[in-house]
């Protein structure tokens, strides 16, 4: 995949919007931002703010845009292949200790794709 191109100007965001067990989730991939929410519109709303946040807090804090560009957490990569790829869809959690295994649980993606990220 293309190396993404986000500044303080512009730029795209991949995003998932999924539910797993009883909670909903919104991942902004290249800026590693989760949001939980009770149900898929809001959490889609509320990801939509915190990108904005997040851009503005860049802006104002004039740092270099590299946080704008992060390499997203492996099990939200692996999750936005298996989407992509038309697989089944669980995301791969690893435990907090050196000893514990990864564990696959399904889940429901409601809503995956780009945000523009605009200014």
């Amino acid at each position: 995949m293309k190396k993404m191109k986000n500044s303080v100007e512009k730029g795209k965001v991949r995003y998932i919007i999924f539910k797993e067990s009883n909670s909903w989730y919104g991942v902004a991939l290249e800026f590693n931002l989760v949001v939980e929410g009770d149900d898929k519109a809001t959490t889609f709303f509320n990801l939509s703010e915190a990108i904005q946040g997040y851009v503005e807090a860049t802006r104002r804090s004039r740092i270099r845009p590299t946080v704008l560009n992060q390499a997203p957490s492996k099990e939200y990569t692996q999750l936005w292949k298996a989407i992509n790829s038309g697989r089944e869809t669980k995301l791969k959690r690893y435990g907090n200790n050196q000893n514990s295994t990864q564990t696959e649980k399904p889940v429901t993606v409601y809503n995956y794709g780009f945000i523009p990220q605009l200014a």
